[in-house]
This record gives structure tokens, sequence and C-alpha cells, in this order.
């Protein structure tokens, strides 16, 4: 699969190290284009092929991994007392909003099989579009056999991620509403998951059990959104004893709590809350009224909210503008001059005290 995205994703290169496994293999085959992103960032422009999500070396007990040029991991590990189990999942949400098409980073849920087998699941922000993601390997990651955009995920959407062995095989399903909405079975020979801090074979010493986001090429330091696992299982029961093993170059927070990981990229996160998160308007309206939430995560600056898309189809105030994480905003939407039934999409962002931000996106027609 090949990609084709942005150079000027802000990315800190890291010191190269070997990588291991020679041979990675993509089920997906469709040929990314370059879509506008939003409008500050231009389009994307340098083509690249999409990565498999790397096995983690851990070279010493409690020491970070070694990082590798070009991206970064930020995430837990399981340091519990060492178990086996022939099913995992975790919940995972996706933002509700469009990623931009010059990033790229797997957000996943880990673990080595007991025949050497690196098995992945989760999600990717994948040149603009949300995408189910898995991965599993030949012994001791070897070879990669993988997609980053098996199928895509809908957005403000929660999934409940699975992976399950039986005789051999193991499969990678998601679920929303209580519904299996697609995945996919694959051979590896394992017959458990081996739930522990690490994992040995021959070429090294990994990370085993773990909640991590992948990050390659994004348009700040770290991606624009948090993550949240929440409800880690293994055999249907909830697993806490979760430790910190890599953070963010810009050092976002990692929360936490039980069976719950929160990979807290930005200070602060926005909601629609209860609100739609797109609508269809009447010929003739002339306003649209919604609210945002903006939530804390950490400390107290305030934050800035502004607009970014079409000036001559819309104008977008905010009351309060201005405010520390923890209020909700008025959002007051007049309606110019629209293209009759174009969807137009508004960012409505949210900017911190340092330059950070987040943001929802609200789709909008008008008949």
């Amino acid at each position: 699969m090949v990609g084709t995205w942005s150079t000027v994703a802000l990315m800190l290169l890291f010191v190269a190290a070997s990588l291991v496994g020679t041979t990675a293999t993509s089920a997906a085959s469709a040929q990314l284009t370059a879509p506008a992103a939003h409008p500050a960032l231009g389009v994307a422009v340098a083509p690249r092929s999409l990565p498999h999500p790397f096995a983690i070396r851990a070279a010493h007990k409690g020491i970070s991994p070694t990082t590798y040029a070009g991206h970064y991991w930020d995430g837990a590990y399981f340091t519990g007392s060492a178990f086996s189990s022939t099913s995992l999942g975790v919940n995972l949400t996706v933002p509700d909003a469009l990623p931009y098409a010059n990033e790229f980073y797997y957000v996943i849920d880990s673990v080595w099989d007991n025949a050497g087998s690196y098995d992945q699941i989760g999600l990717t922000n994948d040149a603009g579009s949300w995408g189910f993601a898995y991965s599993y390997t030949s012994n001791c990651a070897g070879a990669y056999y993988y997609s980053p955009d098996l199928f895509s995920l809908t957005r403000g959407t929660t999934y409940q991620f699975t992976m399950t062995l039986t005789q051999g095989n193991v499969t990678f399903s998601a679920f929303a509403h209580g519904k299996r909405v697609g995945g996919l079975t694959a051979h590896t020979g394992g017959t458990a998951f081996v739930d522990q801090a690490f994992y040995s074979c021959k070429y090294g010493t990994y990370y085993d059990y773990t909640d991590y986001e992948e990050v390659y090429d994004t348009v700040q330091l770290m991606p624009s959104f948090s993550y949240f696992f929440t409800n880690n299982t293994a055999n249907g029961t909830p697993v806490a004893g979760w430790s910190s093993f890599a953070t963010s170059p810009a050092n976002a927070t990692l929360g936490i709590a039980g069976a719950n990981v929160t990979i807290e990229n930005q200070a602060f996160w926005m909601s629609f809350g209860k609100n739609p998160d797109s609508k269809v308007l009447k010929a003739g309206a002339t306003v649209y009224r919604t609210q945002i939430t903006v939530a804390p995560f950490y400390g107290g600056a305030n934050v800035t909210l502004s607009y970014s898309g079409s000036t001559t189809a819309f104008s977008v105030t905010f009351s309060p503008k201005v405010g520390a994480p923890g209020f909700v905003t008025n959002v007051t939407i007049k309606v110019l001059a629209p293209i009759k039934n174009q969807v137009y999409q508004l960012y409505l962002d949210g900017t911190g005290a340092k330059g950070s931000y987040t943001y929802v996106v609200l789709l909008l027609r008008v008949k």
C-alpha cells in the first residue's frame, strides 16, 4: 500500500537503531490519494510506504525502548503477575473528527503468543481516514503480515477490539454497539497469549502485553487527540497492573487506572456530547446552534476556540470563546451562501496556551 503525505509534519527524528524482522507483507492494496488537509496544512506531497507496527525492543527492564528514526511510541505495558489467555479485548473510541491527510499513526493493543507471533489490533489515523488495523508475525517477528486500514471506522464511535486464539488461529474482530462489524482470522500456530511484561526470543527481548500509540507523521509534535484504552480484559476478566514504558517527545501524560490506560496527548479534549456531529438543514435556514464541551486532562491553561472552514458558506461564533478546560461553549453558525446539498466540513478548534490543539468536525449540508 503506497501513501502520499506532507513533509510539513512536525516530527522529531530520533537516532536510528536496527529493526527486528526482514519482511513486511501488507494486506491493504488500495492507493492513497492526496486530498486537501486542514486549510492551514496544505496537501500531501511526499510518497511513502505505510509501515507495520513494530515489536518494541526492551534492552533492560524498566528502560524506555530504543527509539528508531522517524517515529516514537507512547504507552503502557502490563507489569502484573504473568499469565496466559486465549482471548484479549479492549475498548477504543475513534475521535469525533476527520483526520488530516498528512498524518499516519497506530493506536494499538499488542501481545506475543506462544508460537512467537506478535499479535496486534486497534485503529490507525491513516492519511485521512480512521482504519481498522491488525498485524501478526512469523516466529520472533521475522516477517509481518498486516493491514493498517482493513476497513474504515466511524468517527465518534466506541469499538471493542478483540483477539481470540483457537486451534492455532487468531481471530481479530471489531465490535460496535454489540455487533461484530469486521475482522479476519489468520494462522499463527499459537494456542495462548503470553500475558507478561517482556517476551524473549532469538532476536532479543521485547515488551510484551502493551497498550500504546506508534506515531510516524503528525501535524503537531504528537497526535491532536487523546486516546482511551478502556476495559482491558483477558478471557473476559478486567486486567489491571499497567506501567508507563515510553512517552511522547512533547511529554504527554499517561493516565492509568485499573484496567484503563489513557494517552493524554493534549491537556484537554473536546466533545459534541449528546449533540449531533452532522446535520442537514432545511432550505432557507439562516442559523444552526449547537454546544461543545471542553474537558480537562491536566493543567488549567485557557483554551481559545476558533473556526476553520468555508467563510463564504458560514460564519461561526463561540460563547464563551476562551476559558479554562471544564466549560461548555454555545456555538452559533450563521448560514451565508452555501452551495445547495454540498457537505461542508466545519473544523471547530481548541488551542491551548502553548499552541497545541485538538478539534472536532461538524458536517453540515443545506438542502
